[in-house]
């Protein structure tokens, strides 16, 4: 698991499969949890796939790239030696067929910052 400095920004890319083949959904929502401390950080927000074709007009590959901001990673309670956060992808939220994925870092107190 990746570990970062408290309020340092960091990027998450979510590649989306259908079993092994490129599939582009519908919609694409995210958002941010503190595992640690059970605070939502940020509300599920939409974000649009980017869709990598081959010479020949195949699908590639289908990705997203999360960039979460150091505000949403500062340290929830100062006491922590660290906290787990999360991002949850959720692709075709609310229809039947939805699918969703979890992606795991921590965070760390850095020095000297207030």
């Amino acid at each position: 698991m990746n570990s970062y400095l408290e309020l340092e920004g960091v990027k998450v890319e979510a590649h989306l499969f259908d079993g092994s083949v490129p599939a582009l959904p519908t919609t694409v929502h995210w958002r941010v949890d503190c595992v640690t401390t059970g605070a939502a950080l940020k509300e599920f927000a939409v974000v649009s796939p980017i869709v990598v074709s081959d010479d020949y007009g195949g699908t590639t590959d289908v990705y997203v790239t999360l960039q979460i901001p150091g505000s949403l990673n500062e340290m929830q309670e100062k006491s922590n030696p660290r906290e787990k956060k999360r991002v949850l992808v959720v692709v075709d939220k609310d229809l039947e067929w939805e699918r969703q994925d979890e992606f795991f870092y921590l965070i760390r107190p850095s020095q000297g910052r207030t």
